[in-house]
């Protein structure tokens, strides 16, 4: 999940979602990059069962979301297709 994503996120009214995400970032105390792989090597090394069991709850939060995701996503590509590459 990169920073990007949770600005995407915002703009596509998806706020109790960007919430979680937010959430979830704050649990590792520090930005993460936008580069996958340089993200994947410092969670491997920043992980502890506490940061993992708040993941978990951002994860069950998510997933209990109730608005339509996918027609959100798609509503946003739409109305800013200039943007989305």
């Amino acid at each position: 999940m990169s920073p990007r994503l949770i600005t995407a996120v915002f703009r596509n009214t998806f706020i109790i979602a960007a919430e979680i995400f937010k959430k979830a970032l704050l649990s590792f105390g520090h930005e993460l990059p936008e580069d996958r792989g340089e993200r994947e090597d410092i969670l491997d090394k920043i992980v502890t069962d506490e940061v993992a069991e708040r993941l978990g709850e951002c994860d069950t939060g998510f997933y209990q979301y109730r608005d339509n995701l996918e027609e959100l996503n798609c509503r946003y590509i739409i109305d800013n297709k200039e943007h989305v590459a």
